[in-house]
């Protein structure tokens, strides 16, 4: 029976996923992982299209009404105050599959979102880069992601440092999905 907004009133919920839990695929122009500060980042080169992928698992709460967002947080040595024409280009590939699906089916969309790099922090400042996929359907349970910096298209002149991403999406406070009436 569905409930009305008064009563489930919604919140936006983040599912961060680190850079130690996405992964390099192992043919494709993989990023590489390496240490940067306190822990590790996967290192994009520049002039080429690296690449990382991710599985995870859907939560069950996602209200699958509303589509959800990604952001990528990542950060870049390149210093150039009041600079905003270095950019990086990130393009985001997806895949939601349901039980019985076959998961190597294409990508269901494609997103390319252009950032400039932060030119606070004497450079390594961190950048959040969103895109919005569309709504999962009610029967999916998981989400592939391939992540790829076009760096030989974008102007940043230097390599990008992906921490990790960022699932945002709504549920309701008593954690189930909200239903449209």
């Amino acid at each position: 029976m569905p409930v009305d907004a008064h009563s489930h009133p919604r919140t936006i919920n983040i599912e961060w996923i680190g850079a130690e839990g996405l992964r390099a695929p192992p043919l494709t122009k993989p990023a590489t992982l390496v240490e940067l500060g306190i822990s590790v980042a996967w290192e994009f080169s520049d002039a080429t299209d690296d690449t990382i992928v991710a599985n995870f698992r859907i939560p069950d709460e996602m209200d699958r009404l509303i589509a959800p967002t990604i952001a990528l947080g990542w950060s870049s040595p390149v210093v150039d105050p009041g600079d905003d024409s270095k950019q990086a280009t990130w393009q985001v590939e997806y895949l939601w599959t349901a039980p019985g699906e076959d998961v190597s089916a294409a990508a269901q969309g494609t997103l390319i979102v252009t950032e400039s790099a932060s030119t606070l922090a004497g450079g390594n400042g961190l950048v959040l880069s969103m895109v919005t996929l569309v709504a999962p359907s009610a029967e999916d349970i998981c989400v592939h992601l391939r992540i790829k910096r076009l760096g030989a298209a974008d102007s940043l002149g230097d390599v990008a440092h992906l921490t990790g991403i960022c699932l945002s999406f709504v549920r309701d406070k008593f954690g189930s999905p909200y239903l449209e009436p």
